[in-house]
């Protein structure tokens, strides 16, 4: 089994086995799960993205309170991003269910999402070989996804690449920290079937020094950020991050 971190490639021997319910269904999911000193939590179970479909999609619009939870996203932060940005151009990664799409249009955003899960009214595919052309994006979202990608930091850098100057970066994720404020069972993230890689904070704002592009007249910074225990998500990191201009030395 592979056991070198796929974010540093530290050769990592710490494991945990986990069994994991489905989400609002009686199966449970075994898998194994390695533990890397940089905050990296991963699993090398066969991936297959079939599993993301419409049933996957219902069983998330049918989930306790989902709409509530949906719905709060859109109270809580969207106010803040806009303080932030005249723009109001909005592109959804992973939407899943077009709640949040919706409600950002109601807002006077001209939304759009790309999912992998066919749907006529947004874009499908990949979102990391995804042909955008010149579109760029005042916001990206991305909620409860970057650890659906085999490589976060490629993911965030694309995402990097498609806003615009001062864009705002919207992401949400299990935060590994976490793993330490309570036990292994208690963190809940432990889905194989559609989780790949879990990071932290830290791991972030590593991936955010290396977003710069070559001529060194870009970076991110993050704006604003929280950890979220209870109703949203268990054990979550809420990061709102905004590119910018860099002035460069004389």
């Amino acid at each position: 089994m592979e056991n070198n971190c796929p974010l540093c490639n530290r050769e990592c021997f710490q494991s945990v086995n986990t069994k994991s319910k489905v989400q609002d269904t009686d199966n449970f999911i075994t898998s194994i799960w390695l533990l890397c000193c940089c905050g990296a939590v991963w699993n090398n179970e066969p991936y297959d993205t079939k599993v993301f479909n419409t049933e996957y999609t219902k069983g998330y619009a049918e989930a306790k309170n989902a709409k509530e939870r949906y719905d709060y996203y859109i109270r809580v932060y969207v106010p803040l991003i806009e303080e932030l940005t005249y723009g109001r151009k909005m592109l959804d990664v992973g939407y899943g269910v077009d709640w949040n799409i919706l409600a950002m249009r109601e807002r006077g955003w001209l939304a759009t999402g790309i999912d992998l899960i066919p749907n006529d009214k947004y874009h499908t595919g990949d979102f990391l070989s995804f042909d955008f052309g010149k579109e760029r994006f005042d916001l990206i979202k991305m909620t409860d996804v970057l650890s659906m990608f085999h490589d976060p930091g490629q993911a965030i850098k694309v995402a990097y690449d498609l806003l615009y100057p001062t864009g705002i970066l919207w992401l949400t994720f299990p935060d590994t920290d976490l793993l330490k404020t309570g036990t292994l069972a208690s963190w809940g993230h432990w889905n194989a079937k559609e989780h790949k890689v879990h990071i932290n904070e830290a791991i972030l704002r590593d991936i955010f020094t290396k977003c710069d592009d070559l001529t060194g007249r870009m970076n991110i910074k993050v704006i604003h950020r929280n950890i979220s225990k209870r109703f949203v998500s268990w054990n979550v990191c809420n990061v709102i991050a905004q590119k910018e201009k860099r002035e460069i030395a004389q």
